[in-house]
């Protein structure tokens, strides 16, 4: 697996190490930590000796972040680098040389005003990366119970890979999986993708509608769904349940993973949610920069 771990030295930076080893990861890795120091704006002399500061310390931080993934996966291959410009636009082109796999980034906030002050790097990568994204935050302290993951799924392609995702990992075998539905009452959408198919690209309004009225209930396409899902994970060796919910998809799920107090939740980078056939990724979106706890957004 390939892994690339931004760092600024910034305390979310912190938490998002704090929360590698409830990820799931394999015992190997090749994995770089990467830091970005901005530049500074003003005296052009001023700019240059402040530059140099920035990079002095964020080399030292990014190899203390670096030190710190090794103690906790000693058979990672760690690499280190530091670069200076603005740190969205860097990240993404580190990542495009790199391929990794996942992203690991902070969040500077894990309240409910998350959508507002998730950050402008956090939020460039989640919606510009090619990969999957992790918005890491510390983990809860709950000693006395298991792992606990929420994956939301919609019926969509990319449900798919959501479990595959979780399904390749490796979780202790106190985790708890919950596999989560939502079904949006007014927008019967969990059916849409799977219309579309069957009716293929010469698709019509009439022959989607006949389509719903051979697939009408969107409560029972998506149990089958979820059913088919928790199936795949308990064969993988994860203790894993669906259930099924009917509401707007993202405040949802937001609500059930506060409620059940979960370490992570798995959603798909492009979902079905309401109004994703205008803002593909909404859900996803709101997901990551709503909940308290991480997200991991899945990209094939």
């Amino acid at each position: 697996m390939r892994i690339l771990i931004t760092h600024d030295g910034s305390e979310c930076s912190s938490a998002a190490l704090a929360d590698l080893p409830n990820a799931g990861f394999p015992g190997t890795a090749t994995v770089l930590t990467f830091g970005v120091a901005e530049p500074p704006v003003g005296d052009p002399q001023v700019e240059a000796y402040l530059m140099n500061r920035r990079m002095t310390e964020l080399r030292g931080s990014v190899t203390r972040a670096a030190d710190r993934v090794r103690s906790m996966f000693p058979g990672w291959r760690v690499d280190t680098e530091v670069w200076p410009g603005v740190a969205g636009a860097a990240i993404a082109e580190r990542a495009a040389s790199f391929h990794p796999e996942l992203i690991v980034v902070g969040s500077h906030d894990r309240g409910r005003f998350g959508r507002l002050l998730l950050g402008s790097v956090s939020q460039s990568v989640l919606h510009h990366a090619n990969c999957s994204v992790r918005v890491a935050r510390r983990p809860l302290q709950r000693y006395e119970e298991g792992l606990r993951l929420l994956i939301g799924l919609d019926g969509s392609h990319d449900a798919d890979a959501v479990v595959r995702a979780v399904a390749a990992r490796y979780w202790p075998v106190s985790a708890e999986v919950r596999v989560v539905g939502v079904v949006d009452a007014g927008v019967p959408l969990a059916v849409a993708e799977p219309a579309l198919s069957a009716v293929g690209d010469g698709a019509t309004l009439s022959s989607i509608s006949a389509y719903y009225e051979e697939h009408s209930d969107p409560l029972e396409a998506m149990a089958e769904s979820l059913k088919t899902a928790a199936a795949a994970l308990r064969a993988a060796g994860v203790r894993a349940a669906p259930q099924v919910l009917e509401g707007d998809p993202a405040e949802t799920l937001l609500y059930e993973a506060e409620q059940w107090g979960a370490d992570c939740i798995f959603v798909g980078a492009r979902g079905l949610g309401r109004l994703e056939r205008l803002l593909l990724g909404s859900v996803s979106s709101t997901v990551a920069t709503g909940a308290r706890c991480s997200v991991e957004v899945v990209r094939t």
